[in-house]
């Protein structure tokens, strides 16, 4: 099942480190002061801002949805489940989701990345 969203006007992702407790936009657990998460803002096709915050189980979960749809053959832009929509795709596809330990390596990873980047 590839993914057919209207393309964003504007998307950037940015790993923080949690200061204090935020919500997760897609599963809605509690991000932990100390955990890695991903802060998303955008402007989407209908020209409105948004802003979101999600765990680093969600987006190492919405990174194997992508690896899952790309062997099934879907091109790779159409092959990333939005944040708000992973939690469904897992229950309606039967997926597994990712273990804690899994999304604590990939949002560390994705932490150190940017980091590396900036400096």
């Amino acid at each position: 099942m590839c993914f057919d969203y209207d393309d964003c006007r504007a998307y950037r992702e940015t790993w923080r480190r949690a200061r204090r407790p935020h919500k997760c936009a897609s599963c809605c657990r509690v991000i932990g002061k100390g955990d890695k998460y991903a802060e998303i803002t955008g402007i989407d096709s209908e020209r409105t801002f948004f802003f979101l915050r999600a765990c680093g189980r969600c987006m190492a979960q919405q990174d194997a949805i992508k690896q899952a749809e790309v062997a099934k053959g879907c091109p790779v832009y159409t092959a990333i489940c939005a944040i708000d929509d992973i939690s469904q795709y897992v229950q309606d596809s039967g997926m597994e989701w990712v273990t804690d330990d899994v999304a604590a390596a990939f949002a560390a990873s994705r932490y150190s990345e940017q980091r590396k980047a900036t400096t």
